[in-house]
């Protein structure tokens, strides 16, 4: 019996050691949900602080981005309005130079028309004069010629085609004398060819210079005699003729043109 006692008053002591009251556990846990939900406020302060934070940073941050943005757009946009205006009085510009160009140019063609038209009625007054002859002249190539109908010693044919203000003919090139040929009526005509005073072999036209072109008739010049020192057109080409026979003859007056 005293053995159970114990084993119950141990027991009654184990229980009183172990086992809290009922209020104190509640308390006990009111307690500690307590400072769990202070930290959990306390952390929620600090995150909201530091959302804040980093809220109002990234709004500042933004903010000068936007407004650096906005800047940008609105120098952009400034500059492209600048640039358009350039462009617009640059054009304007152009127009107006065009439109001047365009008047000068219908001016110098208007011009044009009439300087063309004063160079046409001077060519075709410089073709008339040029082509005109004294009365009694053929106009043949480019001068006039005038075909004697009497006849005279060579100097005095030479003489009289001065007085004509011209001179014995001078052929210097085969195609003048093909143009001459078919308005030949004589059988002869003097022309301005004479041998040299010093040297009878030595043929010289009346300007001085030597003969080019040559178109003698077969065997001449033979200066028969000794006399025949003068130049004259004969059918079948030149002959050379003592120069105090009597002849035809032609004068040769240049073109002025």
């Amino acid at each position: 019996m005293k053995r159970i006692q114990s084993n119950s008053a141990t027991v009654g002591t184990y229980n009183t050691h172990t086992t809290a009251p009922p209020d104190e556990e509640k308390q006990l846990k009111r307690r500690r949900a307590t400072v769990v939900l202070v930290v959990l406020q306390i952390l929620l302060f600090l995150f909201l602080i530091a959302l804040t934070v980093c809220v109002i940073s990234f709004y500042f941050t933004a903010s000068g981005e936007m407004s650096g943005f906005k800047n940008s757009i609105t120098n952009s946009i400034q500059q492209d309005f600048n640039t358009s205006v350039e462009i617009k009085e640059m054009k304007n510009y152009f127009m107006e130079k065009e439109q001047i160009v365009s008047k000068q140019l219908e001016t110098v063609m208007k011009e044009k028309v009439v300087l063309m038209d004063k160079i046409k009625k001077l060519s075709n007054n410089l073709a008339s004069f040029c082509m005109s002859c004294p009365i009694g002249w053929k106009f043949i190539g480019s001068s006039c010629y005038f075909f004697s109908a009497i006849v005279k010693k060579w100097e005095e044919a030479r003489d009289d085609c001065d007085i004509r203000n011209s001179r014995l003919l001078i052929i210097d090139d085969k195609k003048k004398s093909s143009d001459l040929k078919s308005h030949y009526k004589k059988s002869r005509y003097w022309i301005g060819l004479r041998s040299d005073d010093k040297d009878p072999a030595v043929w010289k036209w009346l300007d001085g210079t030597n003969l080019g072109f040559k178109n003698w008739k077969s065997g001449e010049p033979n200066n028969y005699g000794g006399k025949e020192h003068c130049g004259e057109i004969v059918s079948e080409g030149w002959n050379d003729a003592p120069c105090d026979f009597a002849t035809y003859y032609i004068c040769e007056r240049l073109s002025p043109c």
